[in-house]
């Protein structure tokens, strides 16, 4: 009786499987098809901001965090959008869509700089990288393609959730 208990959880486990994998591919398969229709744009006004040219910002230093009872404070360099207001856009996009446009960015070198920018100022990514280097070609050089794989690997994370629509 054990062994066709074991055997009715073997088979249970594969049809559990087979439907997680075919619901993740039809998931990603729709998902596909609504980024290859270019659902998702950005304005020609928004695009004179992210312009690499015109994208002004700065580093902003979080309030310093206390850890442990040995009170070690740490601030966190992050960056801040001063050319336009960050919070009023983001209120106004779908968020995770206004990620995915600025990722697809990165192809286009007029944008890509600023486009990174946004995702680090959105996203409060720490911001270690761009102050080690703060100039647009070293980040193509040494940086873009690092940072590009990953963006796409948090898109990914984040396309359902709930925190960031």
């Amino acid at each position: 009786q054990n062994s066709s208990r074991e055997t009715r959880r073997r088979r249970n486990f594969k049809i559990m499987t087979h439907r997680f994998n075919s619901k993740t591919i039809f998931i990603a398969a729709i998902f596909l098809i609504w980024a290859l229709q270019g659902k998702t744009q950005i304005s020609e006004g928004l695009l004179k901001l992210i312009d690499n040219k015109n994208i002004a910002y700065e580093m902003a230093l979080t309030r310093p965090q206390t850890y442990n009872k040995d009170e070690i404070s740490v601030s966190i360099e992050i960056i801040h959008i001063s050319s336009f207001d960050l919070d009023s856009l983001l209120r106004k996009n779908d968020r995770v869509e206004f990620i995915y446009s600025l990722i697809k960015l990165f192809d286009d070198p007029n944008y890509d700089w600023g486009a990174n920018l946004l995702l680090y100022a959105i996203t409060r990514r720490l911001a270690f990288t761009i102050i080690m280097i703060n100039s647009e070609d070293k980040w193509r050089k040494s940086f873009k393609e690092k940072d590009l794989e990953y963006w796409r690997s948090f898109f990914a994370g984040i396309m359902f959730s709930k925190k960031w629509k």
